[in-house]
């Protein structure tokens, strides 16, 4: 917010979001240390239950736990409670803002909340900017600006899809997992294997749209190529 274009976000809807992080700020602390305090009781209980120490009845040990499973169930409630604040002041921001500065605001949360789902495949990437440096006729040159613009959406779109999975799952694994978050996990496996194919078609299409000589000078296609393979 504060690194926005001020012509793109009027001094009133500015304040107003300032206003609405500060309220956020109020609110999110209280769920972090109840989060903090719960993580922390359960490691130290898990030190117990999976340490060198035999000397616990089975009985014991079986309330133990029985006491683990209640207090993992109690994290990762307070991890969805503070994922669910973090979406919601996000869906309160995109909603007081233009539209335009709104979808920059939500893909900038998006990708460092969920930055692992946004590493692509690099190779394919330094192929992409190895051929835009090339010296291309024209004709060529909007294929395959076309087939990469294409890809990129493609690629976009499913990897929303993947963020949308993960918010599915909640704020952290759940144990024992529910029906719910199992499905969430297979379609995350679903929209990785699709991502995967997506990539590997992009490659093929790009080398196709390519003369043998200018292959030669985007060395990164072999990479690509080689890391698809293994």
């Amino acid at each position: 917010i504060l690194s926005t274009d001020p012509q793109g976000l009027t001094p009133e809807a500015r304040r107003g979001v300032l206003d609405q992080l500060l309220a956020y700020d109020a609110a999110v602390t209280p769920l972090y240390e109840t989060l903090v305090e719960r993580a922390e009781s359960t490691k130290r209980l898990e030190a117990r239950l999976w340490g060198n120490d035999e000397s616990y009845e089975p009985e014991v040990r079986a309330a133990m736990r029985r006491t683990w499973e209640k207090r993992r169930a109690a994290v990762n409630e307070a991890a969805e409670a503070l994922s669910q604040l973090n979406r919601d002041m996000l869906d309160q921001i995109v909603a007081a803002v233009p539209e335009s500065v709104g979808w920059a605001l939500k893909d900038t949360y998006e990708r460092s909340a969920y930055k692992g789902l946004f590493e692509g495949d690099e190779s394919l990437d330094e192929a992409i900017a190895q051929i835009s440096a090339l010296d291309l006729p024209p004709a060529q040159r909007a294929r395959l600006d076309q087939a990469v613009e294409s890809y990129r959406t493609s690629w976009s779109s499913l990897t929303r899809e993947m963020v949308k999975a993960r918010q599915m799952e909640g704020g952290s694994q759940s144990f024992p997992p529910t029906r719910e978050s199992m499905e969430a996990g297979l379609l995350q496996s679903r929209l990785r294997y699709r991502r995967a194919q997506l990539d590997q078609r992009a490659l093929v299409e790009l080398e196709l749209l390519l003369e043998p000589a200018q292959l030669a000078s985007v060395p990164a296609l072999d990479s690509a190529s080689d890391d698809g393979g293994k």
